[in-house]
């Protein structure tokens, strides 16, 4: 039997790649300022990883399902229900 604890300060720790090729409405610094004291991360790919997880990637630390999709919809625009489907229906 597995069990899984989940604590009282349970929050989502959420990856968003974007990559170059795709023009954002949001840049770098906006998406910063929205989201101050919640990225835990954000810093360019490294090459190798373009194709896969994007060229700039922002890690955020949220306290909702709903936060968690408003940040990949600000951060993606359009794409975000696309990618995620599960969390805007």
């Amino acid at each position: 039997m597995n069990f899984v604890f989940i604590s009282p300060n349970f929050r989502y720790c959420v990856f968003v790649g974007t990559k170059d090729r795709f023009t954002h409405t949001h840049s770098r610094d906006e998406i910063l300022a929205r989201y101050d004291g919640k990225i835990t991360m954000c810093q360019r790919m490294p090459a190798v990883f373009y194709a896969a997880m994007g060229s700039q990637m922002y890690m955020a630390l949220l306290d909702t399902e709903k936060e968690v999709g408003e940040f990949a919809y600000y951060v993606l625009d359009e794409e975000a229900p696309k990618l995620m489907p599960h969390l805007y229906k």
